[in-house]
């Protein structure tokens, strides 16, 4: 019993809660954790790296997240799929108001109604502008959650425009691809007045080739191809067959410069950029440039992208192919007497029966290049090295002809003396070939 007359009571301590702030400290500290795993996850790539793997791929990686092309290829990235984008934003934006009128708006209501009850009770007092603030952010809070239960709708409505927008242009670039293929065989009458022997005249009317209009066929079919990635691998088809029918390699009378609408083929052609041949070389597409049997004598190759084309019997007498990229190419059967091929790369090229009469062959690479049939007899500036690094017939049929003086290397094959040449030869040519290539990637000491 106390003095005053009241009964002792023990005080019972109330149970610790957690406080929001805690809670709200606790998930931020998780969240920056698996941030900064699932960056160390993304700088290392590997499971297996040292310290100075780490350090180095970092500094890649930062190199290549700080480089003007990788900020061009983000926003073109951006600019293809930002309807995707708009999508996310707009799904976390209604998690937001999900969680604003789910938790916030309730405990702020109660929250001012308790204020209000407070501030008419006499034995208390309210503060008057907590009261307006409160009802303040609430109607501001209740005029967001208004405004973002509209944004689905406003989302599908992006999204429909966008579909439509896309189906329009689909539809342009459709119409610009057929007009500029319908150019590509434009013609015109050409009329010339033609003396005769004996003074009279006559006017001889003929059908040439429009070159003005084909040519800028030529440059618009172009410009679809690097607007239009989908469009791409069409336009280099069509280009390259219109280059196989109006220059055939088959109605080669005299060496001439190419036509100029087929010079303007090829270099488009060349100007295509590193991200359309990329595309071009996916598995999906397995797109090769088939240039085969044209005539392209003289034409101007320098600097040329032509991995993995499909060149055979094509005349390229004369042509210049000053670095050219020829790696993979099928040269099967083709003519490059006195072709310029000063630092053309050739790695893996197949050479069978091409004829190199007078080619300028000075620091060319032709690693892994097979040269059975091949003539590089007359050849300039030809390094033993380089014919070291290939594969040929030294002996036999289908022998490579070397200039005179020069030794055969000794891992060459030998095939069968024979007169005539067969499938059963070309396939024991393939199988020594294959041979040799398996002991140059071979690992050190096998």
């Amino acid at each position: 019993m106390l003095a005053h007359g009241r009964k002792f009571q023990p005080q019972c301590r109330a149970p610790r809660r957690i406080s929001s702030c805690t809670v709200r400290t606790a998930m931020t500290g998780l969240a920056f954790f698996a941030i900064l795993t699932g960056l160390i996850v993304w700088l290392l790539g590997y499971p297996h790296v040292t310290l100075a793997g780490i350090r180095t791929r970092a500094a890649i990686r930062a190199r290549k997240l700080l480089s003007p092309k990788a900020w061009a290829s983000a926003l073109d990235r951006l600019q293809k799929h930002y309807v995707a984008a708009i999508f996310i934003v707009g799904l976390l934006v209604l998690v937001w108001a999900a969680w604003a009128w789910i938790w916030r708006v309730p405990g702020l209501i109660a929250r001012l109604f308790d204020m209000i009850d407070a501030a008419q009770r006499p034995d208390d007092t309210a503060d008057s502008e907590a009261i307006r603030n409160i009802a303040y952010a609430i109607g501001a809070l209740l005029a967001a959650l208004a405004f973002f239960a509209t944004l689905p709708f406003q989302l599908v409505r992006v999204w429909v425009n966008e579909r439509q927008t896309r189906t329009v242009e689909q539809g342009h670039v459709t119409d610009r691809l057929t007009r500029a293929i319908e150019q590509l065989g434009a013609e015109k009458t050409v009329k010339r007045t033609i003396t005769r022997d004996d003074g009279t005249t006559f006017v001889d009317e003929r059908t040439e080739p429009n070159i003005e209009v084909r040519l800028g066929a030529i440059y618009a079919l172009e410009r679809i191809a690097q607007d239009s990635e989908r469009d791409h691998i069409p336009v280099m088809e069509t280009l390259c067959a219109y280059v196989r029918e109006n220059a055939p390699a088959r109605d080669v009378e005299d060496s001439r410069p190419p036509r100029a609408d087929i010079q303007a083929v090829m270099d488009v052609i060349n100007r295509r950029s590193k991200r359309r041949i990329t595309w071009e070389r996916f598995p999906a597409n397995a797109f090769r440039l088939n240039l085969a049997r044209a005539c392209l004598q003289g034409a101007d190759l320098r600097e040329a992208r032509l991995e993995g084309a499909d060149l055979q019997q094509v005349r390229l007498e004369g042509a210049s192919l000053t670095r050219a990229r020829l790696e993979g190419a099928f040269l099967f059967g083709a003519r490059l007497e006195g072709a310029d091929l000063h630092e053309a790369r050739l790695q893996r090229a197949r050479l069978i029966g091409a004829r190199l009469h007078s080619a300028d062959l000075s620091d060319w690479s032709c690693d892994r290049a097979s040269l059975r049939s091949a003539d590089l007899l007359g050849a300039l500036n030809l390094d033993p090295a380089s014919v070291k690094a290939a594969f040929g017939v030294r002996a036999g049929v289908g022998r490579t002809i070397l200039p005179e003086g020069m030794d055969y290397p000794e891992h060459w094959h030998v095939a069968a003396d024979v007169s005539e040449d067969g499938p059963e030869h070309f396939k024991m040519y393939w199988n020594a070939y294959d041979s040799w290539l398996a002991t140059l990637v071979q690992p050190p000491g096998i």
